[in-house]
């Protein structure tokens, strides 16, 4: 309206929701845009789809600050290994079979303890009634939202961290969790799916645990983490030294081809976040030049 440059940053549900773009909203907006931002390279290959520039479109990682979230384990006066789940109660996190996978490993003789802290959402309530009907109250807890401080301590005395991701119906999905970057930081394997953005963040075996997210692959990664001592361990060093990769893939598998855009890891620091950005230093320019930046927010799933 005010024939002022613009960019805008996507994230997760305003790109794949399509009740949230009423009129092709979403298209409007990239074509009206200087350039756009987005969290992933998963979401930028669906961002450039749909824009008539799709070179416009660039993937920026969201930072993560390493001197805060740093490995220090802490012991717990419980000595059942803890696993963590953080995230609000909401169906794309997929708690409901984590929870299952709980019951599952209960049922095993598994020793363990699982705790999911987030604020409370439409998934609550779900959740409360799975804990009551599978009788695991004395395994699983629900935590509701907690300081980044209090947060932190939690992250230290955790064995494990699941955050069994989905796609749900209304095509709602996570892009690229910042939990899951913070408990790497802190030195805690992951569980986790390959959706969206997190196999950017994590190889199989590698950096983390991919599952299928369903509750018996979910009970089976995390069986592993809490009976594999060498896996624990060897997930545990690769987190802590950044071996996190990030990959543009186009829809056939292949990497794409975009010129001036790199993956670099930010080692120097020993920084756990990824960023994709322009060689060239376009986006500086671009802002420089009146464009608006605006790349710094990030959003809460």
């Amino acid at each position: 309206l005010s024939g002022l440059p613009f960019s805008f940053t996507a994230h997760a549900k305003d790109i794949y929701q399509p009740e949230l773009n009423p009129g092709r909203l979403l298209e409007r907006k990239l074509g009206a845009a200087r350039f756009v931002a987005t969290c992933t390279c998963a979401n930028a290959q669906v961002l450039r789809a749909r824009h008539p520039r799709p070179d416009d479109v660039h993937a920026i990682y969201h930072g993560l600050d390493t001197e805060f979230f740093s490995p220090q384990p802490m012991a717990t006066a419980d000595d059942r290994p803890l696993v963590l789940a953080v995230g609000r109660l909401v169906e794309k996190k997929g708690f409901d079979q984590l929870v299952a996978a709980c019951a599952l490993l209960k049922q095993r003789g598994a020793s363990f303890r699982c705790l999911i802290v987030g604020e409370d959402g439409d998934a609550g309530a779900l959740l409360r009634a799975q804990i009551a009907a599978f009788n695991i109250a004395d395994v699983v807890q629900l935590q509701g939202a907690v300081a980044q401080d209090a947060l932190r301590e939690i992250y230290r005395g955790a064995h494990a961290f699941a955050l069994p991701c989905r796609i749900t119906a209304d095509g709602d999905r996570d892009g690229f969790p910042n939990v899951l970057a913070e408990a790497m930081a802190m030195g805690v394997p992951v569980v986790t799916t390959a959706i969206s953005g997190i196999p950017e963040m994590i190889d199989d075996g590698k950096h983390g645990l991919l599952a299928q997210g369903d509750a018996a692959s979910l009970a089976g990664a995390i069986e592993r983490l809490l009976t594999d001592t060498a896996l624990h361990a060897r997930l545990v060093r690769a987190a802590v030294a950044g071996q996190v990769k990030a990959q543009h893939r186009g829809a056939a598998g292949q990497r794409v081809g975009e010129a001036g855009v790199v993956v670099q890891r930010v080692a120097q620091r020993g920084e756990l976040g990824l960023q994709c950005r322009v060689d060239s230093g376009e986006l500086l320019q671009r802002a420089q030049a009146g464009a608006g930046i605006g790349l710094g927010e990030q959003q809460v799933e």
